[in-house]
């Protein structure tokens, strides 16, 4: 067994580079999307055209009428990524996350594997 030893690598440690690598990819690839989505929240009025009304009851209609502020952000993120999906940008960086993913689950499967090897059953 001394001549495999070049072999014994630490698995674990290897899918977690990876799970770090795949995350680290997500995020680049979801980066226009939430730069786009972040200009349209500062964008974004808060404050409707009319003024809120402090008579009891007279608020229902100000509630009522139009569209909130949470369903125009909602709109522009949708807009945001339709533009630049994350998984239609380079295909080199869409196959390096692919990648980090698919590795990370064969080094899980290796270690998962070396473990029961190394079990005793007694």
């Amino acid at each position: 067994m001394g001549g495999l030893s070049f072999l014994d690598f630490n698995w674990r440690r290897l899918m977690r580079w990876s799970i770090l690598g795949a995350v680290v990819m997500l995020i680049w690839l979801i980066a226009p999307t939430a730069k786009c989505s972040y200009k349209a929240f500062r964008d974004e009025p808060l404050d409707e055209a009319h003024p809120i009304s402090d008579t009891p009851g007279g608020h229902k209609q100000d509630v009522v009428e139009g569209e909130g502020f949470f369903s125009r952000w909602g709109s522009a993120i949708k807009y945001c990524y339709k533009r630049t999906p994350p998984f239609s940008q380079e295909k080199w960086k869409r196959n390096l996350f692919f990648g980090f993913v698919a590795a990370a689950g064969v080094f899980y499967a290796i270690s998962e594997i070396e473990k029961r090897k190394k079990k005793t059953y007694s």
